[in-house]
């Protein structure tokens, strides 16, 4: 069994988060689908708080790559930002005083 952990963009000693106006998380899924990427068949995604929502949008981009998901206390923000529902957009508000 082989196992692997992704640096996200500011963590790890990794690069910093590109500065080009893209979602992070668009940033943090591309290296979880390169690592991915590195074994044959599908695999285990575990993700954490941040990591929960990478692993999340990486397991949607390429569920034909993914044998199961694991998600704990993940943070789906970014998901409320990418829907048109004003109802969603609301409650991203409300939970974001400091936007």
């Amino acid at each position: 069994m082989s196992r692997a952990g992704a640096r996200l963009h500011g963590y790890g000693g990794s690069d910093p988060l590109p500065s080009d106006g893209q979602p992070y998380f668009r940033h943090d899924a591309a290296i979880v689908t390169a690592l991915i990427g590195t074994f044959e068949g599908p695999v285990h995604l575990v993700g954490h708080s941040l990591g929960g929502a990478i692993a999340l949008r990486s397991a949607l981009e390429h569920a034909d790559r993914v044998a199961s998901l694991t998600l704990i206390e993940p943070v789906l923000f970014n998901l409320l930002e990418e829907t048109e529902d004003s109802t969603a957009a609301e409650h991203l508000q409300l939970s974001s005083p400091w936007r």
